[in-house]
């Protein structure tokens, strides 16, 4: 609001800045932060700042979506280290920045649950970890605008700046749970407790019987499979069928899609959940496949050298089990390259229960097109859980991209469907409407959507789930 503030006159200091609140303690230090990071950018890029320099944060130590924006924005890096030096230079009284550290011990510190104050204690320090995150995060992405609004004269205020980066937005909505760090001693203290697949997966399209595994099929005259989560005694079954006389794949591509820790333990698929919350997933904080994998490495190592009898949920039942042994999934499948050697498996964590992101589709593309490139017959093999929701999705990824490759199928003409809500029946909601007006040809990318996610949900009609008529079904339910 300040012209003095744009106007840099070597001849004239800067305005003095006075921050109070009641205490003086959190929004001021909050606001002397966000002061000093403009009157940085005051003195100009070309003069040395004065703020102080502080040792360099490994990605390991750094929180999930900090180290998302610092990949994702241009000088992600310096915009992250000079709001550290903001916040170290008004810490005397309160570090905003050790703050969100301290809340996340106590955190991960917790074993059994108890209340305070009449609330969960977990929930306590889950949302005071949450807000100090938000905090940064906000300090950050003001420091980034003050980048790019300083020199045009602030054009955009910061409120309509944010609404032209929605990624930033999208960052700021994976702030969760799964900041924790993933180590054994979450599972050992109790905080987090090992769940088996089957408890939540069940096999509904009965393929456990012949095929080992649940929910297994195959799009009709494609090579494009869906399943729920191998083992590793079940995982040779699966290929041995993929590979017989009848089916003949050379070349398989196994893509897992799974964004939470899976390991095997005992011969038996599990995952990590909350006690209280034991359908809900715990997304790892990472920001590459490997990074995942490598917390799924930490994780086995520290379950085996524990040796403690440790509280699982099996299918129906709860029981202590020690682990004897113990695999992560890129083990599993490391097993089979020698039995076979036409097998390749990628890990490509897309989300539950929402959307892939850009970047998902670009490594699931990338995946097929090397694939096709050596091998334009390669078969592809989809799995998340319990081989429905992820696994459909990327499916129907696949099928687009192979019609792509190799020619789209002609459409028929448009059946008139008799039903309730027979609009919303066709995916015709107002917002996928709006898409459609917007993109050029647009009726004709809805209708080859359409077509694929017919095509998959051929395969699993017991299941009762078409990605485009559950969303009618959950709306009603």
């Amino acid at each position: 609001e300040s012209p003095s503030l744009l106007l840099r006159d070597p001849g004239r200091p800067p305005p003095a800045l006075l921050f109070g609140c009641q205490t003086g303690v959190g929004r001021t230090n909050l606001a002397m932060a966000m002061g000093t990071l403009v009157l940085h950018h005051h003195r100009g890029v070309t003069q040395k700042p004065d703020l102080p320099h502080l040792p360099k944060t490994s990605p390991r130590d750094r929180l999930r979506v900090i180290q998302t924006f610092i990949e994702v924005v241009p000088k992600g890096q310096q915009i992250v280290e000079e709001v550290d030096s903001a916040i170290a230079s008004c810490s005397e009284m309160h570090d905003m920045k050790e703050a969100i550290y301290e809340y996340k011990k106590k955190l991960e510190g917790i074993g059994e649950d108890y209340q305070i104050q009449g609330s969960s204690t977990k929930e306590y320090f889950l949302q005071r970890t949450l807000q100090s995150l938000e905090r940064y995060f906000y300090l950050i992405a003001f420091n980034y605008y003050l980048h790019e609004q300083y020199p045009l004269g602030f054009a955009l205020s910061f409120s309509r700046w944010m609404c032209r980066h929605p990624e930033l937005y999208r960052l700021q909505a994976e702030m969760n749970s799964s900041e924790l760090t993933v180590t054994g001693d979450l599972v050992t203290k109790g905080t987090w407790v090992l769940v088996a697949d089957e408890r939540f997966c069940p096999d509904v399209l009965s393929t456990a019987k012949e095929m080992s595994v649940a929910n297994f099929r195959r799009v009709p005259k494609m090579p494009i499979y869906g399943t729920a989560q191998p083992s590793s005694k079940t995982l040779g079954s699966v290929l041995r069928y993929l590979t017989d006389a009848k089916r003949k794949h050379a070349r398989i591509v196994w893509i897992n899609l799974r964004e939470e820790a899976v390991l095997e333990g005992n011969e038996q698929i599990y995952t990590l959940r909350e006690p209280g919350y034991l359908e809900e997933l715990i997304p790892v904080p990472a920001a590459s496949p490997q990074q995942l994998e490598k917390v799924e490495a930490t994780l086995k190592g520290d379950l085996l050298k524990c040796q403690k009898w440790l509280e699982v949920y099996l299918e129906a039942e709860k029981q202590m089990k020690m682990f004897k042994s113990c695999l992560t999934t890129q083990e599993i499948f490391s097993q089979q390259k020698n039995a076979c050697q036409g097998l390749t498996y990628r890990r490509i964590p897309i989300p539950d229960f929402c959307a892939p992101k850009e970047q998902d589709f670009d490594r699931l593309l990338e995946a097929m097109k090397s694939a096709l490139a050596e091998d334009s017959q390669a078969a592809f093999v989809f799995n998340c859980s319990s081989g429905r929701g992820r696994t459909t999705t990327a499916m129907v990824i696949a099928v687009l991209t192979l019609w792509h490759f190799n020619g789209i199928p002609e459409m028929s003409e448009e059946e008139i469907v008799s039903v309730p809500d027979a609009k919303y029946t066709k995916g015709e909601f107002e917002v996928v409407m709006k898409v459609v007006q917007l993109l050029p040809d647009g009726h004709r990318m809805k209708k080859e959507v359409d077509m694929a996610l017919d095509t998959v949900s051929e395969t699993m009609t017991p299941m009762h789930y078409h990605l485009r008529e559950i969303i009618i079904c959950t709306y009603r339910q």
